[in-house]
């Protein structure tokens, strides 16, 4: 029987950053643009970060909506300045022809400071951990998992965050089974990388995404592609992702793949 591996995406995989996301972002445009108007129109703090997601409700379900079509950091720069002109991108051609009208300038500007808006919450770890809740039954699947299937995460978050999520869910993944943004964001690559490291072919890996367009070049690769649909992903999404072959599979699907594969094994 071959031998596998999972490679797990993080974010809308195992964690449910999207609230964490929507303050570190309005933070983040905040910081750099005084004048915008989004959200209570000041920055908000990790004490009162519950409390303004609750009263911009309308806000953080149209963050919802956009950051659906984005695939990093930099790209949430694009979401914020669409909510701040009351837009929206309705397909991920739309939220590319927005991304393009901003100048690379600003787009690193905006990666630079997000990362260390961030880190201004994470002051009050606790506090933060709460706002990055795990996918219960994930969490769950994941635990059942280790030392029945190698596990790795690959991820375009940064290092310190997801080992400090990880850390705080139970879950004990290694350093070198953790492949941050510190190593690159081609996830395709990764695959390679994997591989050799292995000692498996491509068609080992089961690579677990919410994002459709991260699955391009990973399935050029020769990995086994799932698309993770309990995260927040667009319809768009699912439909692209079943033009492109990929799988779908809901929470249920995910622990029943770690049963699968854990019993092939054997």
């Amino acid at each position: 029987m071959e031998k596998k591996i999972l490679a797990l995406d993080f974010d809308g995989v195992i964690a449910n950053s999207m609230r964490e996301l929507v303050v570190v972002a309005c933070n983040t445009l905040l910081s750099l643009y005084p004048e915008t108007s989004i959200g209570a129109g000041k920055k908000v703090l990790i004490d009162d970060a519950v409390d303004f997601l609750e009263e911009n409700d309308d806000l953080v379900k149209a963050f919802y909506r956009i950051a659906s079509h984005a695939k990093d950091a930099q790209e949430y720069v694009a979401c914020c300045l669409l909510l701040s002109q009351g837009k929206e991108a309705h397909s991920r051609k739309q939220f590319e022809e927005f991304f393009a009208t901003i100048p690379e300038g600003k787009r690193d500007q905006f990666q630079k400071r997000f990362y260390a808006e961030r880190s201004l919450l994470q002051a009050d770890m606790d506090a933060w951990v709460r706002l990055n809740p795990p996918f219960p039954a994930i969490a769950e699947g994941v635990k059942r998992a280790f030392g029945r299937i190698p596990m790795v995460i690959v991820t375009t978050k940064d290092r310190h965050s997801c080992t400090s999520l990880l850390h705080a869910y139970g879950l004990a993944f290694r350093e070198e089974d953790i492949i941050a943004n510190d190593r690159g964001l081609d996830k395709g690559a990764h695959m390679h990388t994997l591989s050799c490291r292995f000692g498996i072919e491509a068609s080992g890996i089961i690579f677990v995404d919410d994002v459709p367009e991260n699955h391009f070049r990973v399935k050029q690769s020769g990995a086994q592609c799932y698309l993770a649909t309990w995260g927040y992903q667009s319809g768009e999404a699912r439909r692209d992702a079943k033009r492109m072959g990929i799988t779908l599979l809901s929470e249920s699907g995910f622990l029943a793949l770690v049963e699968r594969i854990a019993g092939e094994q054997t």
